[in-house]
């Protein structure tokens, strides 16, 4: 089983870099906006191993700035990410791509930022409280506005549930999820950068 504390440990990273040459602090969160994916590197280098790829839209905490290159015309530097690997920021963006599934992210309830829902690429789930052991681990399937969410580990138990949620998307930073039992959760996107 797989602990739930691995999904909601919290780390604590002091950078006082700034992010695109805006004023933003960080860690900061930031979206892959290539269709391709965005390759993640042992180092801050094309010629560096390749250890891995980010999902187009998928939510990329960065870390640390590092140097300055062109890619193909495109001009950004290198980023550490929370992951400790390095990615191209000419594939970044603070904002959402369009065209990418919404429902990709980290999602905070509006009013109750404290418990999140997670929505991973690999149709990987979680939701849970921020900096608690408690909540849900499973994997989730979209079938139109319907939300299959299978719950394998709830708490520190192995279950199988099946959740057939109502999604609706009211914007790409905004959804509602309807359950069976008739509650309704409006959820933000989390800019939380602690959360991933």
């Amino acid at each position: 089983m797989k602990s739930l504390r691995v999904f909601l440990v919290i780390a604590i990273f002091v950078n006082g870099s700034n992010l695109f040459a805006q004023s933003n602090q960080l860690p900061a969160v930031m979206y892959v906006t290539t269709n391709l994916g965005l390759i993640q590197r042992e180092r801050p280098s094309t010629n560096s191993a390749r250890l891995g790829a980010y999902a187009f839209g998928e939510r990329v905490i960065v870390v640390e700035q590092g140097p300055r290159e062109t890619i193909g015309g495109n001009t950004n530097y290198w980023y550490r990410t929370r992951h400790d690997t390095w990615v191209f920021g000419g594939f970044l963006s603070e904002e959402f791509p369009e065209g990418a599934r919404v429902i990709l992210g980290t999602w905070e309830i509006v009013g109750n930022n404290n418990y999140v829902y997670m929505f991973h690429p690999d149709d990987f789930f979680a939701s849970g409280y921020k900096e608690s052991g408690d909540g849900n681990l499973g994997s989730w399937i979209l079938n139109g506005n319907v939300l299959l969410i299978n719950i394998t580990s709830s708490g520190y138990e192995d279950v199988n549930e099946t959740l057939r949620v109502t999604y609706t998307v009211i914007d790409k930073n905004n959804i509602v999820l309807t359950y069976p039992s008739r509650n309704v959760f409006r959820l933000t996107r989390s800019n939380d950068p602690w959360v991933n």
